[in-house]
C-alpha cells in the first residue's frame, strides 16, 4: 500500500467490528485520514492532482457526512449520515470485497457467558483480528 503508486491495492484487512456502531469501522475505513483510508492514498488532494475532480468532491462530502454523525447526538439521525456516507463509499469503489470470513462459536448448556446474561441466540462482537 504506497499511496500514489498503486491506485486500486488489493490486501488483505484482518477488521472485525468490536463494537455495534457505525463509527466504528466507517470511520476507520471512509473518513479521509482515517487508518486505512490515508495508507491507500485517498485524499480530497491527490484526487484533485490527478484530474478526479468529481471522486474529490464525492471523498469531501463523505468525510464531511461522517464527521457530522460522529458528532449527532440523535443516534437515528446519525444512522442516516452513516448511511449516505457508505452509499458514497461504494460509489467510489474505495473497497472491492472479495469475500468474507465466518466463524461461528460453539456455547454449551452449562456454559455460562458474562453474568449469566449471554444466552444462545445473541450475537457476541468479537475483533476478526
Amino acid at each position: 500500500m504506497v499511496a500514489g503508486q498503486n491506485p486500486m491495492p488489493i490486501y488483505w484487512v484482518g477488521w472485525g467490528a468490536d463494537y455495534p456502531y457505525p463509527s466504528d469501522f466507517v470511520d476507520t475505513m471512509c473518513k479521509e485520514g482515517g487508518l486505512q483510508v490515508a495508507p491507500d492514498g485517498w485524499t480530497v488532494n491527490y484526487l484533485n492532482s490527478t484530474g478526479h475532480a468529481d471522486q474529490s468532491s464525492m471523498l469531501a462530502q463523505m468525510s464531511m457526512l461522517i464527521k457530522t454523525a460522529d458528532s449527532a447526538t440523535n443516534a437515528s439521525l446519525a444512522a442516516q449520515y452513516y448511511k449516505a456516507a457508505e452509499q458514497i463509499a461504494v460509489n467510489l469503489y474505495m473497497y472491492v470485497y472479495a469475500y468474507v470470513p465466518n466463524c461461528f462459536w460453539v456455547v454449551k448448556p452449562y456454559m455460562n457467558g458474562y453474568q449469566g446474561q449471554m444466552a444462545y441466540e445473541e450475537n457476541p462482537m468479537f475483533e476478526g483480528a
